[in-house]
């Protein structure tokens, strides 16, 4: 998925998108793209973790906030435990929610932008 289509499923600019990727805020990420003037494509939960990162930057949440926040929830590792992995699969709703200290909006607009993400291609 290119970062159009992430800025789309995540209802932010593009800019927010290309300045999550350009500034490191999500630590676990490898960049995408052949290099300057190439498209960067990233898979669908990569995709997934940039909007969520987008988003949250969006709302006014500071940019080291956003990466202490993505750090902590296991970014873009695609491990069992890890809560943005957990939610994109569907995994654990209930620790979920726990470990987001029950902030029903945010575990809502995380289950929201995974069913977004994924009408759109596998999990």
């Amino acid at each position: 998925m290119d970062i159009a289509a992430i800025a789309r499923k995540a209802r932010v600019d593009t800019r927010k998108v290309r300045y999550v990727l350009d500034h490191g805020l999500v630590p676990s990420l490898m960049a995408g793209g052949a290099g300057r003037g190439q498209a960067r494509e990233f898979d669908h939960f990569q995709s997934f973790v940039i909007a969520v990162a987008a988003m949250l930057f969006d709302a006014g949440l500071p940019k080291d906030r956003v990466t202490a926040i993505m750090r902590a929830h296991g970014g873009a590792r695609q491990q069992r435990g890890e809560t943005l992995w957990s939610v994109y699969r569907h995994d654990a709703m209930p620790e979920i929610e726990y470990k987001l200290r029950t902030n029903v909006t945010l575990v809502a607009l995380l289950i929201e932008l995974r069913d977004a993400f994924q009408e759109s291609g596998n999990a």
